[in-house]
């Protein structure tokens, strides 16, 4: 920064310049702007916008994280240290994944649920996995965060990491809410 600061990333770099605008040169946000563009992840994390829009008080992530509309449908979050995620399964992933705070991820899981239209089914799937219906068959999240868009693959995820129960689950799951419906119907109709 011009007052000799050090920033660890070009993300915090574009942050204090956001800050302190009106003390850099249009030329100086514009090539902070690039960096921080090239050196974004390119692993779901969400683009930096440095005109950002952030929402600070959403109640559906945990307290001092952000979202932000994306265009389409869906948000982009930010952890408090401005690391960006291109959805709240990514950051619930990564959470997971890297040792986060247990009510931190049972927040973003009850956003998943509560938002997106995720599900549990109690005993019907491996513990702690979620899943979507789609238009045929099923989208899941793992219990590492992981999105897994078959029945085919879920059971190849739980060959590395499950139990043959957990592939059996897997192998007759189907809805609660459509497996009542279709298993009382007479034959014939």
């Amino acid at each position: 920064g011009r007052g000799g600061e050090l920033f660890n990333s070009s993300v915090e770099a574009a942050k204090f310049i956001q800050n302190y605008i009106q003390y850099f040169s249009q030329n100086d946000v514009e090539k902070v702007n690039v960096l921080a563009r090239i050196n974004q992840p390119k692993n779901g994390r969400c683009r930096v916008s440095f005109q950002t829009d952030w929402n600070e008080n959403d109640s559906s992530v945990p307290k001092g994280w952000k979202t932000k509309k994306r265009s389409g449908r869906g948000v982009c979050v930010s952890d408090p240290k401005g690391v960006s995620f291109s959805s709240r399964r990514k950051a619930m992933e990564h959470m997971l994944k890297n040792g986060g705070q247990k009510e931190d991820i049972e927040c973003m899981k009850n956003s998943l649920k509560n938002i997106e239209g995720w599900r549990e089914t109690g005993t019907l799937l491996p513990e702690n996995w979620l899943f979507r219906q789609k238009s045929h068959g099923y989208y899941f999240i793992s219990s590492d965060g992981e999105l897994i868009e078959s029945k085919g693959k879920a059971i190849d995820h739980l060959k590395k990491s499950g139990s043959a129960e957990d592939r059996l689950k897997i192998e007759d799951f189907r809805d609660p809410q459509t497996r009542s419906t279709s298993e009382t119907r007479p034959s014939g109709i």
